[in-house]
């Protein structure tokens, strides 16, 4: 199995429950596909059999509205406070990031790491995406201080470069545009046992101009970040990093206008994974978007061990 749009092979962790689409829904809409699985995020089911679902065309995708999040609960400061409170927590958001995709280190051993001392018995890889996460956050607050951040796909192909380097054949570079998608198929992404397939380098070539122009329309800094992060998630634009280069680009946006960035506390993985599952499986990227709100709003500490670093 390859890793070509996000996770790390197979995650352990498994999350039960997801909500199953009715007949109607996009699940019944978008229900045929391919037979493997070539992106594992860690999502199984045991006890039904497994559905092939394709992706819904990108209009018929539904984002958050307005009227479905409580956007009175954020209130921004500046872009200086917020990169100033990002780079005090850079090492939360590095263990934050690698934890979600079955990386090993602790949050102390991050915290070691970017001291530059490597703890041992660390696989390489493990140690490279820590790095690599690392330097893609110092990019990202290099452009967010000198005005240069944008919501676009150029900015997104930068950091995607940066964070997976180490993991994509072809990092920093879109599916739609890869030499390496020679067949131009799609990623297959294993969701709770069900087996979606992403966009086509066709469709993704007509997907990606929708991505900015049905964001940009949104008028609140905080909705527009998650839905982007939710809907750039759902294309699977790149080999691997997508999940990722999704949510940096919405801290990019968040920090933009004063906004604290997103980290999501380890404590919190299933519910992650969950919310992926079911924006997958229904083409409606409002749980996944509603979960980063949550946290965001939250503002929860992060702990090494899955717990509430501040209980």
């Amino acid at each position: 199995m390859s890793k070509t749009g996000g996770g790390r092979g197979t995650n352990q962790h498994r999350v039960k429950g997801s909500s199953v689409a009715q007949p109607g829904s996009a699940r019944a809409r978008y229900g045929s596909g391919p037979a493997r699985a070539d992106v594992d995020l860690g999502l199984h089911r045991e006890e039904e059999a497994p559905q092939s679902l394709t992706a819904a065309p990108i209009q018929d995708v539904a984002l958050l509205e307005p009227g479905g999040a409580d956007l009175a609960r954020f209130s921004p400061t500046s872009p200086e406070r917020a990169l100033a409170r990002y780079v005090d927590r850079r090492a939360d958001y590095a263990f934050s990031s690698a934890y979600l995709e079955g990386n090993t280190f602790t949050l102390p051993e991050v915290y070691t790491l970017l001291d530059g001392v490597v703890p041992g018995g660390k696989e390489r890889d493990d140690v490279d995406q820590v790095l690599a996460l690392t330097t893609a956050s110092e990019e990202l607050v290099d452009q967010v201080q000198d005005g240069t951040f944008h919501l676009d796909l150029e900015t997104s192909d930068r950091l995607n470069g940066l964070l997976a380097r180490h993991e994509a054949i072809d990092a920093g570079t879109r599916r739609s545009r890869s030499r390496i998608n020679s067949d131009g198929r799609g990623a297959v992404v294993n969701v709770l046992g069900d087996e979606f397939t992403g966009y086509t380098k066709q469709q993704l070539r007509e997907a990606e101009p929708a991505l900015l122009e049905r964001t940009e329309r949104i008028n609140h800094p905080v909705l527009r970040a998650v839905n982007y992060a939710s809907l750039a998630t759902y294309m699977q634009m790149y080999l691997d990093g997508n999940k990722r280069t999704a949510r940096y680009m919405a801290d990019g946006e968040l920090m933009n206008h004063g906004f604290d960035a997103i980290v999501i506390p380890a404590r919190r993985r299933d519910e992650y994974h969950q919310s992926l599952a079911t924006m997958f499986r229904s083409a409606d990227t409002s749980p996944y978007a509603l979960f980063l709100l949550d946290v965001a709003a939250r503002g929860d500490a992060v702990s090494d061990d899955g717990s509430d670093a501040s209980a």
